[in-house]
């Protein structure tokens, strides 16, 4: 029977929906505040949804660490007075199931993308665990950040863009947009200033309004009416979530946490509704499932307990009868017979048992030839009479059984000896004859020519012959076969007792010897090949294999010596004039291009001393200073930029650049 679906679940994981960061519009000003004064908000919000975990988890620890009004106060205080001990009778629960592993992990996963949507990346820090958790976390700072920029630059608000710029490129842009800006005409008045910036503020209102960031958009509340509404909108909110998480509890079974925060007789009648329905169904859950224990625990109607009555009486009578069964089944008539006091029904089922056994042992005695105890076990007429002509028949009948016996067994001078008709005698002779051939063949097939024909008789012996000079030119051949195909040529031509078959062999020899050496100079090994060549033409053809292979080697080695920068070896290898200029050409051009990637790499590192070293040409030393240069005023414009004078005056040297550090 399946559980009800009122049993109460583990403890819940909180699923708050995300509150998603806005990209603000590129058609009004900043507000005053800078966009990450959010985070306040958020870490508000994020308080609240630990805080009410911590109430529904029953944790008065965390609880008291989170709690700030005096009404989150009250609610820590009853959960102490709820954890000092309940009336199992008043609000009956079955202890919640802890949570599994993957409930974990799925929770940790939830919290995680909410704060990454939320913006809160340093509580999103603390639920990562992966590489990918860590990658998203990362990825959703720089979305957020690129965001922040395009809206500051899209709204001509420098000062701002510096606050989210990275890399060289975008303070490139950003300065760019200052230039512009410093060369605009004059001309825009103030009141379009003062309009800009109040819409700019209602849109900034909005928006926190719309991702419940009450403190936030209180900020930018300047009238009566405006307060009003953002602390009606923060009462609504509040009043959402206390009615989410009464149904969240209600729906899980927790109805501990949900009385908690109950405030109207509706939803404490509705929680009650739900309280009895949920015992009901664990009344009957626990009924039908034999629990009548669990079940006690929950009736509270007479009704109820009848119920519960009903079911006892029939699990006691289904455990009588089963008990009972086992012990008929196993022939313990005591037990049974306990079991059945005053069921006529049972009481006959032993008495039909019993006689059952009775004549199992009877007819047990019989065959084995106890017939003294068979008769102790007879009760009728017929029983004894049966008795008596088994023991009148079975000194002939174990005669006959006997016999049967050394037949099957192979023991034919026994059965022999206790056979008294001519069908007896006959029997045992074609047993044997029949028992003789058969061994006859099993040596045949085992190759135990000699032991078959020490039981045959002379006519058998002749055909034993045969056979066996048959398998003897069978194997001979295959054997002549086997070496042959090993290349086993002196065994092989032992084996050839024909002029044909000597000729095959030799054929085949041949063939594999010419193959044999072509395939070990395919394997470059000349002197094992030079074994198997027989002719003038084949040893020269070995010699010339050797020498090219020798000559391709050579050229490889000292090929692969250059492309290593190995320029020794590979002169060593040098076999005339145009090979060492050749070595000697590209070992020239090597080192000049290892000096052009040093020269390289240390003008892009900015070690102007060791770049130099490196330089060898007019056109190089001029490409390296105005490298430098480059370089130079960059780290200078950048440190101004930043507002680091001291650092931007080390790299001053004109007078102008001075100046500007003052």
């Amino acid at each position: 029977t399946p559980a009800p679906a009122a049993a109460p679940p583990a403890a819940p994981t909180p699923a708050p929906e995300s509150a998603p960061v806005p990209e603000p519009e590129a058609t009004i000003a900043a507000p005053t505040a800078e966009p990450s004064g959010a985070d306040a908000d958020a870490n508000e919000k994020n308080r609240l949804e630990w805080f009410n975990y911590s109430i529904a988890t029953k944790d008065v620890k965390m609880a008291k660490e989170l709690f700030v009004s005096a009404e989150e106060q009250a609610m820590v205080e009853q959960l102490e007075a709820d954890m000092s001990g309940t009336d199992a009778r008043e609000a009956p629960t079955v202890p919640a199931v802890p949570a599994t592993e993957e409930e974990m992990e799925e929770a940790r996963g939830s919290w995680l993308k909410f704060h990454i949507a939320a913006g809160d990346y340093e509580a999103a820090m603390e639920m990562a665990v992966t590489a990918d958790d860590y990658v998203a976390i990362s990825d959703a700072e720089e979305l957020k950040r690129k965001a922040w920029l395009d809206w500051a630059m899209s709204n001509e608000t420098p000062t701002e863009a510096y606050n989210f710029a990275v890399t060289d490129g975008e303070y490139a842009a950003i300065s760019a947009l200052e230039s512009k800006l410093k060369s605009a005409p004059a001309g825009s008045g103030e009141v379009d200033d003062d309009e800009t910036q109040e819409k700019a503020r209602l849109a900034w209102m909005d928006y926190h309004l719309s991702v419940n960031e009450f403190k936030q958009a209180a900020k930018y509340a300047v009238t009566a009416a405006e307060e009003e509404t953002i602390e009606k909108a923060s009462n609504l909110y509040q009043e959402k979530s206390r009615q989410a998480w009464m149904q969240h509890y209600m729906e899980k079974g927790e109805y501990e946490l949900a009385k908690n925060l109950c405030v109207t007789d509706a939803e404490l009648e509705q929680l009650a509704t739900l309280q009895e329905e949920g015992r009901k169904e664990w009344v009957a859950y626990s009924t039908a499932a034999g629990d009548t224990s669990a079940a006690r625990d929950f009736a509270v109607s007479e009704e109820e307990e009848a119920a519960i009555d009903v079911k006892e009486a029939e699990m006691a009578a289904e455990a009588k009868k089963t008990g009972f069964e086992a012990a008929l089944s196993s022939s313990d008539f005591a037990k049974a017979t306990t079991l059945a006091a005053g069921d006529v029904a049972m009481l006959t089922a032993i008495e039909e048992k019993q006689d059952e056994d009775r004549k199992t042992w009877m007819s047990y005695y019989i065959d084995v030839g106890k017939f003294k105890d068979a008769h102790k076990l007879s009760v009728t007429e017929e029983e004894e009479t049966f008795i008596k002509e088994a023991e009148k028949s079975a000194p002939e009948q174990a005669r006959k059984d006997w016999h049967k016996y050394y037949i099957d067994t192979g023991d034919f001078k026994k059965a022999a000896g206790l056979a008294v008709t001519d069908e007896e005698v006959q029997a045992v002779a074609d047993a044997a004859a029949a028992t003789k051939k058969a061994k006859i063949e099993e040596l045949k097939a085992k190759g135990d020519y000699k032991g078959a024909k020490m039981i045959a008789d002379e006519v058998e012996r002749e055909g034993i012959q045969l056979a066996e000079e048959m398998a003897m030119e069978k194997k001979r051949k295959e054997w002549m076969s086997y070496y042959t195909s090993i290349a086993d040529y002196p065994n092989a031509i032992k084996m050839a007792v024909t002029p044909a078959e000597v000729a095959e062999v030799d054929a085949a020899f041949e063939t594999k010897r010419s193959e044999h050496m072509k395939s070990l100079l395919a394997k470059q090994d000349y002197a094992a090949a030079k074994k198997f060549a027989t002719t003038p033409e084949e040893i020269s053809m070995c010699d010339v294999y050797e020498e090219e292979d020798q000559e391709l080697a050579r050229k490889e080695w000292q090929r692969f010596y250059i492309e290593e920068g190995n320029f020794k070896e590979a002169f060593a290898l040098c076999v005339d004039d145009s090979e060492e200029l050749m070595v000697e050409s590209a070992k020239t051009a090597f080192y000049s291009k290892c000096r052009e990637e040093w020269l390289k790499h240390y003008t892009l590192k900015g070690d102007y001393n060791k770049a130099l070293e490196l330089v060898v040409s007019l056109e190089e030393q001029t490409a390296l200073e105005a490298a430098m240069e480059k370089r130079r005023v960059e780290h200078f414009e950048y440190y101004l930029k930043k507002g680091k004078k001291k650092e931007a005056k080390k790299l001053a040297v004109t007078d102008a650049e001075v100046a500007k550090c003052a």
